[in-house]
């Protein structure tokens, strides 16, 4: 296949940054990379607008010889499923992509000195009613859970939080017995209301990203934002403490193989058990999806896909030419 540019348009690209747009870009890479092909990309999102150059820049060379083709199109053509070896899918995506200077400017201004800091990252609204996708967890129930991880490590003395939930944001300002560097409540893409694209949106999105990077460690719920901090390094410390369930045939990468957070305080501990009811690498299918690998083609994963209603997760199929 020869691929000159690879589009999308608003119509077509109508989901999240991190488990949609950048996703969907990932998983075009390894094909992309066999091809030696290196593309220019003109990518239309529905929330965010036009997010190169002003969110992502293209690394050079950029070739760009050959035909306009639209992402579904390359992503159909050798669909792949992202696994688990970050350090080759860090260097896979770095290859092709780094943040917008004006991305990097403004993670500088933010950065308060993280060496020693735990991210802590809350994703609530659409999240805790997404039972196809996780299980919610109260805000209280995951303070108890930073609150364990802070006395695992005495390292620990910050906290970088950061949420798309005020009410959690305020609930860790008063919680959490440290210093903490709060960030500003993310907007939420799903949230009716919110009209019209908005590239800042984005950017503040990829900045918290890599705030959550530069920290000592990280420690989260169900969310593919601070799972993509760990694309960006591979290296960095990251658990999770909420059941990631199947995405059609297979796990919702990056969130999917982020570690289960193992809490030394048995309460602790039976909260993040209620809250793994149902993860994807708890049932039997998971014995045939490759690990310690970048990626594999989807048709490897030998998992039926699961009967649901009419309502939740037919697009999510359709995207992936499942």
């Amino acid at each position: 296949m020869r691929i000159g540019s690879i589009t999308t348009s608003a119509k077509e690209m109508q989901e999240g940054l991190f488990g949609g747009v950048f996703l969907f870009i990932l998983e075009t890479l390894p094909a992309l990379q066999e091809l030696g092909s290196r593309p220019s990309w003109d990518l239309d999102t529905k929330h965010y607008g036009r997010i190169i150059p002003s969110v992502l820049e293209v690394v050079e060379p950029i070739d760009g010889d050959g035909p306009r083709r639209a992402l579904a199109e390359v992503r159909e053509f050798d669909t792949r499923a992202m696994v688990d070896d970050f350090e080759s899918i860090s260097t896979l995506w770095a290859d092709y992509f780094r943040p917008a200077q004006a991305v990097v400017d403004a993670t500088n201004r933010a950065d308060p000195g993280l060496k020693n800091s735990l991210g802590v990252h809350y994703r609530g609204g659409d999240k805790q009613r997404s039972r196809w996708d996780t299980n919610p967890i109260r805000r209280e129930d995951f303070l108890a859970v930073v609150e364990d991880r802070i006395r695992e490590d005495p390292t620990i003395d910050h906290c970088l939080v950061a949420s798309d939930d005020a009410a959690f944001i305020d609930h860790a300002r008063r919680r959490i017995p440290l210093p903490v560097t709060l960030l500003p409540a993310g907007a939420q893409h799903k949230v009716k209301g919110i009209g019209g694209a908005s590239t800042a949106q984005a950017g503040a999105a990829l900045r918290d990203c890599m705030l959550l990077s530069r920290c000592r460690a990280v420690i989260q719920t169900s969310s593919a934002l601070p799972s993509f901090a760990k694309v960006l390094r591979p290296d960095l410390d990251c658990r999770r403490c909420a059941v990631s369930k199947w995405f059609g045939r297979v796990p919702y990468f990056p969130v999917a193989y982020i570690p289960v957070h193992e809490a030394t305080d048995p309460a602790t501990r039976a909260v993040i058990e209620d809250a793994m009811v149902d993860d994807w690498s708890r049932q039997p299918e998971a014995a045939g999806v490759p690990r310690g690998v970048a990626h594999t083609r989807t048709s490897s994963i030998r998992r039926p896909p699961a009967r649901r209603s009419s309502r939740g997760r037919g697009w999510r199929d359709l995207f992936r030419g499942l």
